[in-house]
């Protein structure tokens, strides 16, 4: 078995960090599992046909295929009942075979990408709101700096006419 664990390793294209980290095990257990020093106990022989879709007749007793065929993935299943196009499916697959560092580097671009994105969309989703609602933001810049206002248009119209109502009676009183 242990010759079929660094085959398998191997065929993965993992370093034996890279594998043992999917596998929350430390490295040194998988080198010293493969170089015959030690066992792979029930639950690492689960873990493994699991995460990597092995055949645990293969892994166990080195008959039949080493991945099980009549299974579909679990990324197969995902795309299927989540309609995933071959990009994201490619992406997938991909992600889950990275090791840990790697993975951790790309969790924080995607989660500022993310967040960036959430930020566009909730401006967007508010400049949106305001031009349906009846408020202007006024933006006024003098020797105080910038203020910022939010008014009703409907008041605002409302203001300006009675500002024009009253300058034409100063008018008249001339």
């Amino acid at each position: 078995m242990n010759n079929r664990l660094k085959e398998l390793r191997e065929a993965l294209d993992l370093s034996q960090n890279e594998f043992a980290n999917k596998l929350n095990l430390q490295r040194n257990s998988v080198s010293l599992i493969e170089n015959g020093k030690r066992n792979l106990s029930r639950r690492t022989i689960i873990d493994i046909c699991e995460k990597f879709n092995v055949n645990e007749e293969w892994l166990c007793n080195g008959t039949g295929e080493m991945f099980r065929k009549d299974e579909k993935s679990l990324i197969d299943k995902l795309a299927e009942q989540y309609q995933i196009d071959d990009f994201v499916k490619s992406c997938l697959e991909t992600l889950v075979k990275m090791d840990l560092e790697d993975m951790k580097v790309l969790s924080n671009y995607l989660k500022d990408v993310a967040q960036n994105y959430a930020m566009k969309q909730s401006h967007a989703s508010q400049q949106k709101e305001d031009t349906q609602s009846n408020l202007y933001t006024l933006k006024l810049t003098g020797r105080g700096g910038l203020i910022e206002t939010t008014v009703d248009k409907d008041a605002l119209i409302k203001a300006a006419k009675e500002d024009a109502l009253k300058d034409d009676s100063d008018d008249m009183d001339i």
